[in-house]
């Protein structure tokens, strides 16, 4: 089952993400036993909607200017530290979506209330239990737009009818990698727990309410309501505690921390050429997960956290 965050429609028409449903409390965590399944073992998925760089937004006449509060800071300020921790997928996938306007970072759980408040937050956080899902669910889906819209990849650039883009999802409980090191207290011959996780983007078509026909028909997979996008199959092995952070950003922009006297330069300090700057085309990270489709400038973004809870322990029997 899946719900959605609704973005203020200023900034998004219709932002969609799938879950919404509020946290549940927090289960005990379970006893280093071998093949220990239960409800505090899968994945959490949250998402934060991010304001992230007020200072080039012009407000619209009569609009009421936005605080900021003195301790938050864009993105890239904040995750810089981390920038070098490693990231448990294959370098070429970590390239690829990287290519494509998607940014993987990972971060301590212990850090993440910290990072959270240091970021410019412009909505309601939203958090979901999803647990295990080994078949496809929807993590998020970015907004709508109607027409064509041009969209880059790593691959090129392609051009996608009237609808919307999404991640799809799926994990499961299952062995950790023979380099990661044992938990203390396992007993001897036990098997570190992991979580596989999967993350694939798909473009899919409006639904057409209208049309009868369609509707009495079975409803199809979630995999096969679009066109998926196979090349960019993300494979992760999450055995520790860290948090996978997705964040859309420029391919081509290098993120580095600035003192905390700077403040993001203006849309107009950017240009030393006359006249407006030559539009771009939007990476499929920014079409999924900012305002561009609905005539933003990509300061609103979301960015979907993947909270992984591995099991002590990996059994092929729970116990």
């Amino acid at each position: 089952m899946t719900a959605r965050l609704a973005i203020p429609a200023l900034l998004f028409t219709t932002l969609m993400v799938g879950g919404c449903a509020s946290r549940p409390a927090p289960a005990p965590a379970p006893p280093p036993s071998p093949g220990v399944r239960g409800p505090g073992v899968g994945v959490e998925l949250a998402w934060w909607v991010v304001d992230d760089n007020p200072f080039d937004d012009r407000l619209a006449t009569g609009e009421v200017a936005r605080t900021v509060g003195a301790d938050t800071r864009p993105i890239a300020d904040v995750l810089a530290p981390y920038l070098n921790r490693a990231v448990p997928v294959s370098r070429e996938s970590r390239e690829r979506w990287k290519a494509c306007g998607l940014r993987l970072v990972c971060i301590p759980r212990a850090d993440i209330d910290q990072v959270r408040e240091r970021l410019r937050i412009s909505g309601p956080i939203r958090q979901q239990w999803v647990g295990e899902a080994p078949r496809w669910i929807e993590a998020m889906q970015g907004p709508q737009w109607q027409g064509v819209q041009p969209v880059s990849t790593d691959d090129g650039g392609v051009t996608l009818s009237s609808g919307s883009l999404r991640l799809l999802l799926r994990c499961w409980v299952g062995p950790a990698l023979s380099s990661v090191p044992a938990a203390p207290g396992l007993t001897s011959g036990s098997i570190p727990g992991a979580v596989q996780i999967e993350l694939m983007p798909q473009h899919v078509p409006p639904s057409d309410r209208g049309d009868i026909a369609a509707l009495l028909k079975p409803k199809p997979a979630l995999h096969d309501e679009g066109v998926l996008f196979p090349r960019l199959l993300l494979e992760s092995s999450m055995s520790t505690d860290d948090v996978l952070l997705i964040v859309p950003e420029k391919p081509e922009t290098e993120w580095k921390a600035s003192t905390p006297e700077e403040e993001p330069a203006s849309a107009e300090g950017t240009f030393s050429s006359l006249g407006p700057p030559l539009p771009t085309t939007p990476s499929l990270g920014e079409v999924m997960m900012t305002d561009v489709a609905t005539g933003g400038r990509r300061n609103t973004r979301v960015v979907l956290v993947v909270q992984p809870m591995p099991p002590a322990t990996f059994n092929l029997l729970a116990r």
